[in-house]
């Protein structure tokens, strides 16, 4: 349950929060459950603060500082997260279906943020949705990855896949490999699970199909009907029309 003083101070705007946050810098923001879908918070400082299960889809999220945030479980639908900062922030089974997420930071590397120097920590992206995300020109440097969806996105403009730390497989959807025209790191693939009798197949995949050939799907499921999409999605898989370890 959200802290209500929290979220009386965030209705009053982002600069009236970032200087309540710069005030109280030692104390913990808790927003966890809140609904924040649709909320204007381009450029918020949220570095640790606590989201867990908050809606935040179609939200502004902006250039926002969510550094080390826990975003576990978070709903963030069409959210648009260009040039935020998530370094360190958990994203374990966080929603990103359709986020828009050009250039946002998730990679290893400290940062610079408000004037204070953080330390390394690791962005954990296990479990997390991914499906018809826009990466473009995203780092994903030394991200963690276990059960990850990368369904009908373009994985050609990613930066840092060669470094990223699979912990275990994900799916990576056929539609991505074709939306990517087959620009993935091999050993991106490999580690992710793919294999290698598929890797090898990709030049010639890509190289076959016309501009008509390339098109997505994915599912798109409320929490309700969680067992009926899982069942639908290994249905799927074992009929070859996404690539999964």
């Amino acid at each position: 349950m959200a802290n209500q003083e929290h979220l009386n101070l965030l209705g009053q705007g982002v600069e009236k929060w970032d200087e309540w946050r710069e005030e109280h810098s030692e104390e913990i923001a808790d927003l966890s459950g809140a609904d924040l879908s649709s909320a204007e918070l381009g450029g918020a400082n949220l570095s640790e603060a606590i989201l867990a299960g908050a809606d935040l889809s179609e939200a502004d999220l902006s250039q926002a500082n969510l550094y080390q945030a826990d975003l576990d479980r978070a709903q963030l639908q069409g959210t648009y997260l260009v040039g935020t900062t998530l370094c360190g922030a958990n994203l374990k089974g966080a929603d990103l279906t359709s986020a828009l997420m050009l250039g946002t930071n998730l990679s290893l590397n400290g940062s610079t943020l408000h004037g204070w120097v953080y330390s390394a920590h690791s962005t954990d992206l296990r479990g997390v949705n991914l499906s018809n995300a826009i990466l473009d020109n995203a780092d994903l440097s030394s991200t963690t990855l276990f059960g990850v969806i990368f369904a009908g996105i373009d994985l050609s403009l990613v930066k840092g896949l060669e470094t990223v730390t699979h912990e275990g497989p994900s799916t990576i959807g056929i539609d991505t490999i074709i939306r990517s025209l087959g620009k993935i790191p091999e050993i991106f693939l490999r580690n992710a699970g793919v294999p290698d009798s598929i890797i090898e197949a990709i030049p010639s995949l890509v190289g076959s199909l016309s501009p008509i050939d390339y098109y997505s799907c994915f599912i798109s499921y409320s929490s309700k009907d969680q067992a009926f999409a899982e069942q639908l999605h290994a249905d799927l898989q074992r009929g070859s029309l996404l690539v999964c370890a």
